[in-house]
């Protein structure tokens, strides 16, 4: 009876209703405090149904000193005798997903793309051109290995749930995101490398060069130009395939929304994991009692 109770407790509090809450369980509270950083409330008020028709009081504070004191001292002390209750895996798979690794995909894009156009005059679209692509070093480097996080999480949920998990259509996704991550930085690293290496030094390399004390403004120019048509000579041609890396960009991000829909297909299953190793943490506490 009582692990139908807690279960029906936690499947209401289930973080997939509520987005980023944090459930803690603590069986032997039985304070009222509600607050957020500029307003608390404390009081006997249950804020339910079963409690619509009883007496209640309570009170508010709204002074910003003790309502730091009140969650410095009161709550972090409930918080810290209370039970965390462990996140779902499928949310916090979800969220790396659609958040981390998706947002990182499109940080590299909306670094070497660039939006041209102006509606309603001419249409707006994405275009890639080598003057305006930019590579930030760090982000690039990582680029490089991006499906490899891709095949840590789908190895991680096979052996976790391994008959459930659609292991052959995760792997051959992930294998697919493999060949077109590689193929975007085969076409594109070259580049990279000149502009985030050797643009700078090859031009400051050169006006040292041209540079005899006559005209130096001429010289920088001349440095300029030089290392402007040794961009145009080498890399110019990669702005032909512009449309293809773009249509490769999206691919990525097709296989991405792939995966998610894998992971989708076993959400029930890892929603219900989490909740019985909450409820199992949660009896093994009531025992010690």
């Amino acid at each position: 009876m009582i692990r139908l109770k807690i279960k029906n407790a936690l499947s209401v509090l289930e973080q997939e209703k509520f987005g980023n809450l944090e459930v803690y369980i603590n069986l032997e509270n039985h304070a009222k405090l509600i607050m957020t950083d500029h307003i608390a409330y404390i009081g006997s008020q249950n804020f339910s149904d079963a409690s619509e028709g009883n007496f209640e009081l309570g009170f508010l504070v709204k002074d910003s000193k003790v309502i730091r004191d009140i969650e410095r001292n009161i709550f972090a002390e409930i918080k810290n005798k209370s039970i965390y209750c462990i996140i779902s895996e499928y949310r916090a798979t979800m969220e790396e997903i659609s958040v981390k690794l998706a947002n990182k995909l499109q940080n590299i894009r909306e670094d070497i793309l660039t939006w041209v156009g102006d509606p309603p005059f001419t249409f707006r679209q994405e275009v890639f051109f080598i003057d305006d692509a930019y590579f930030h070093k760090e982000r690039w480097e990582e680029f490089k290995e991006f499906h490899s996080e891709f095949e840590v999480i789908t190895e991680k949920l096979i052996d976790e749930y391994p008959s459930e998990f659609n292991k052959e259509s995760a792997r051959e996704t992930v294998k697919h995101l493999r060949k077109l991550v590689k193929l975007l930085v085969s076409e594109l690293d070259e580049l990279a490398k000149f502009k985030t290496n050797q643009e700078e030094s090859m031009m400051w390399d050169k006006f040292h060069q041209l540079d005899v004390g006559e005209n130096m403004e001429e010289a920088l120019e001349d440095a300029r130009y030089y290392v402007e048509n040794y961009k145009e000579k080498n890399y110019r041609e990669i702005e032909y395939k512009g449309k293809e890396l773009i249509k490769t960009f999206d691919y990525i991000k097709e296989s991405i929304q792939g995966i998610e829909t894998i992971v989708d297909e076993i959400k029930d299953s890892m929603i219900r994991k989490a909740l019985n190793q909450n409820i199992e943490r949660i009896l093994q506490d009531i025992k010690k009692q």
